[in-house]
């Protein structure tokens, strides 16, 4: 008999449990308790025993759109048009300073542009070693089918390495490389076959090759940007050489980790950032568009001169976006050459 009445007891005190538990007062808690956990990428990340996610794509891309059913116009881009351009584009704001680097901050962070590029690089470029790398986290990405055809894998992407990013940045190397610099060609696809985790792969590749050739400081991940407007037109981007070469433009990426990815450095890669485009505005006004200052993070911590490049987008051809390479690479060689020694 007693041990029936413990039974019963134990059994009407879980009930009772229950009760509370499955009330719709308790229950309406725990669901926001369990939206806001699932919501905090931190608390999701150690739940599931990763890292905390780093996107991939820049914010500034509009890659993730649905592709257009239709045919596609393509729109040459020019800096401080009209609003779509302006959104998809980050341009400049009307009250810019002309003599100020161009940038475009998306942060909370105050950019003393003067400041950085009056600062000396803390790091120097060893002669008769490795000193630059190029990869591309997102290889696969392409240009327009005008002028170069090819198999595409996705919209706008293939993994023919004469047709996408891959070749921009052979063409990047090859004229840094004659300039007198040591360029290593990273031609790994790390998008393809899924896109997702990229990042993460990328920065596994570049922590190994640092490991390798710890005297690599500059690296630059080599993109194409994309943006489509809402009726399906493709923006491309388009810069005139002085002797009348069609090029695309090209921007670069600087990161700062706001978003909640540490990254205590970021100064160093911004000071280069702005030499870049210092240099680009000097030589070749109107090749870059405004460098976009990032919350995210895009693997940058991992040197002091890392950086993303966004050689034109979908709507430029593969030959637009080579010529803009190569336009790029005397500026990054005159920069990179005051440090070599």
């Amino acid at each position: 008999m007693k041990g029936f009445f413990q039974k019963f007891i134990l059994l009407a005190a879980f009930a009772v449990v229950l009760r509370i538990i499955f009330s719709p007062a308790t229950l309406t808690a725990a669901q926001t308790v369990l939206r806001e956990l699932g919501t905090n990428e931190r608390f999701t990340a150690a739940l599931l025993g990763g890292s905390l996610p780093e996107p991939d794509s820049a914010v500034i891309s509009s890659e993730s759109a649905a592709p257009a059913t239709s045919p596609q116009s393509k729109k040459p881009l020019m800096l401080k048009s009209d609003a779509t351009q302006t959104a998809l584009f980050h341009t400049l704001p009307a009250d810019s300073d002309a003599d100020e680097p161009a940038i475009k901050n998306k942060t909370s962070f105050e950019i003393d542009t003067q400041r950085l590029l009056a600062e000396p690089l803390t790091y120097t470029l060893k002669v008769g070693t490795p000193q630059v790398l190029i990869l591309h986290t997102h290889g696969s990405e392409a240009y327009s089918q005008e002028g170069g055809a090819y198999e595409e894998t996705d919209v706008s992407r293939t993994t023919d390495t004469t047709k996408n990013v891959v070749q921009v940045g052979e063409v990047l190397t090859r004229e840094l490389s004659a300039r007198g610099l040591t360029v290593i060609h990273d031609c790994k696809l790390y998008d393809y076959p899924s896109y997702s985790g990229s990042y993460s792969r990328s920065l596994d590749a570049v922590e190994e090759y640092l490991r390798k050739y710890p005297t690599i400081k500059v690296i630059i991940d080599l993109h194409r940007d994309s943006a489509t407007s809402e009726d399906g037109t493709v923006y491309r981007t388009e810069y005139i050489t002085p002797d009348g070469k069609v090029s695309s433009q090209l921007m670069l990426i600087a990161a700062t980790g706001e978003a909640g990815l540490s990254f205590p450095n970021w100064k160093e890669n911004m000071k280069l950032a702005l030499r870049l485009q210092q240099s680009m505005a000097e030589t070749h006004p109107g090749l870059a568009r405004p460098i976009l200052v990032s919350d995210q993070r895009y693997n940058q911590h991992a040197a002091p001169g890392y950086l993303l490049l966004e050689v034109g987008t979908d709507g430029n051809t593969l030959a637009e976006a080579e010529t803009a390479a190569r336009l790029f690479a005397h500026c990054m060689a005159d920069v990179l050459g005051e440090i070599v020694e």
